[in-house]
């Protein structure tokens, strides 16, 4: 699926989508999270909480654009 289709199934709620949409960056941020917590359980438990965040939020809202940050 094309990343704008991941984006509007992910604005519909789509819990998949925006798995697929967070997918492609986790490993890079995992790392930044652990250099910030110096714990991988809780740079992973950073990581689930922004990512359920903005899902939960809808941060998507604004567009494709959106996904690039």
């Amino acid at each position: 699926m094309c990343e704008d289709a991941l984006v509007a199934a992910a604005k519909q709620g789509q819990a998949e989508a925006f798995a697929a949409l967070c997918q492609p960056y986790a490993r890079r941020l995992i790392r930044n999270a652990h250099r910030i917590t110096r714990n991988h359980e809780d740079a992973e438990d950073a990581l689930q909480d922004a990512f359920l965040s903005a899902f939960t939020l809808r941060i998507l809202t604004a567009g494709p654009a959106s996904a690039h940050g």
